[in-house]
């Protein structure tokens, strides 16, 4: 589980980038790789909703509706970042 978090924390590090390129308008990479990034991202934040050893070790902990409540706001501190890298690939 920690090799998980350690890659999702520098892939999400790498999203800062495109948050960084989008407040101030400049491109970093090329859109396509801020297109593949986002999916990647999207589908990365999704996958947890389905299966993670984690979130079943947080039902049997806490509860299946308080596990959701924090699941859920979990995903609403970085959902600022997907629209952000969004704008920043397909606006752009």
């Amino acid at each position: 589980m920690k090799v998980e978090e350690m890659a999702f924390a520098l892939f999400i590090a790498i999203g800062l980038l495109g948050l960084y390129g989008f407040i101030n308008t400049q491109l970093f990479f090329a859109q396509i790789f801020w297109q593949v990034w986002l999916l990647i991202a999207v589908a990365w934040s999704i996958l947890p909703i389905f299966w993670s050893a984690k979130l079943a070790y947080a039902t049997e902990v806490l509860g299946k509706r308080r596990m959701r409540i924090f699941a859920a706001f979990s995903c609403l501190l970085y959902l600022p970042l997907l629209f952000a890298v969004y704008f920043y690939a397909f606006k752009t």
